[in-house]
């Protein structure tokens, strides 16, 4: 199979899980909207800058450096990698997870304008190491390109964490600690699963040269990843300290199409073909190649932008409170 036609059929294949899950998601989106209101997806929108900054940290992301030096060494050292990863970046988000919630109450009331509301900001920081050693775990199958289990997983998730968001939110009426929580379990339970995947096909060793290759790579991209993050954060913190939390609310609904371009196509895209176009790269023929996809993938992004341009206005009327 042709290297574009083999890596559209994989983007698809990501791509089904996350449509669904975004089908879902909208479909909820009224009763949670109902709920939690907009101080509540203020505070989660606060809570979400907060980790962003964390992930910032981790600049071109754990399973862009381990897929990139998985295709340049050799023989066994090819799981090292994935070994490594796993464990630096889950010895790494352990360290800042701890001290964050050290300083919990200081950090909620900055963001939120409550100490009170700690203990939510420990839920997500827990969910926010399992999340990311997770993504290193689950590295080594985007990496063989093994998208229908990948999927598979990411479904189950899917659906286990839909059950709870509607026992938690819904008929529990436990708001935002409920939302936290689900995510947490869905979070801890995916990642398990990763583990247990990573260890069964890479083991589990820790190597030094290795180690201090992923973290030369990552370094020198810190800089900008921290100037995009405050680029792309900049207006969730000034409406939160310019008007209110509420108004953050109001802008995280908002937010929530948009980014549909980047779930529905960019990630799923970037699954398949990241780990194909740094096995490819070297290849004669390959600059051609690599241009003549992302060809295709920019004419798919602009039309889904369009239609998204069109009927954005009618679905958030549909699907959000008056307000």
């Amino acid at each position: 199979m042709g290297t574009t036609k083999e890596t559209f059929k994989h983007a698809a294949i990501y791509s089904f899980s996350a449509v669904l899950g975004r089908m879902i998601s909208f479909f909820m989106l009224p009763f949670y909207a109902h709920i939690l209101r907009g101080i509540g997806y203020g505070v989660i929108g606060m809570i979400d800058a907060g980790l962003s900054f964390l992930m910032s940290i981790f600049t071109y992301g754990v399973r862009g450096s381990i897929t990139r030096f998985y295709h340049e060494e050799e023989g066994e050292n090819k799981n090292r990698v994935v070994s490594t990863g796993v464990l630096l970046y889950g010895g790494a988000s352990l360290v800042l997870v701890c001290l964050g919630m050290l300083g919990s109450r200081p950090v909620s009331q900055l963001l939120l304008g409550d100490g009170g509301k700690y203990y939510l900001l420990c839920l997500a920081l827990a969910t926010f190491f399992f999340e990311l050693t997770g993504q290193a775990a689950s590295a080594i199958l985007l990496i063989q390109r093994r998208s229908v289990k990948y999927s598979v997983i990411n479904l189950l998730r899917l659906f286990v964490g839909l059950a709870l968001n509607i026992y938690l939110i819904i008929i529990l009426r436990w708001g935002l600690v409920g939302y936290f929580l689900s995510a947490l379990i869905t979070g801890a339970a995916s990642a398990v699963w990763f583990y247990a995947i990573a260890i069964r096909e890479c083991g589990l060793r820790f190597d030094r040269r290795i180690a201090r290759k992923l973290i030369a790579f990552q370094l020198p991209l810190l800089p900008g990843s921290l100037a995009s993050f405050f680029s792309r954060q900049i207006e969730r913190v000034i409406i939160r300290f310019q008007i209110n939390l509420e108004a953050v609310g109001v802008l995280e609904i908002g937010y929530k199409f948009p980014v549909l371009l980047g779930l529905l196509i960019s990630e799923p895209f970037m699954r398949s073909w990241n780990t194909k176009r740094t096995e490819i790269a070297d290849q004669p023929g390959a600059p051609e190649r690599i241009g003549k996809v992302f060809t295709y993938y920019l004419f798919l992004v602009f039309g889904a932008g369009l239609v998204m341009a069109v009927c954005i206005r009618d679905v958030i009327e549909i699907l959000t409170p008056p307000e």
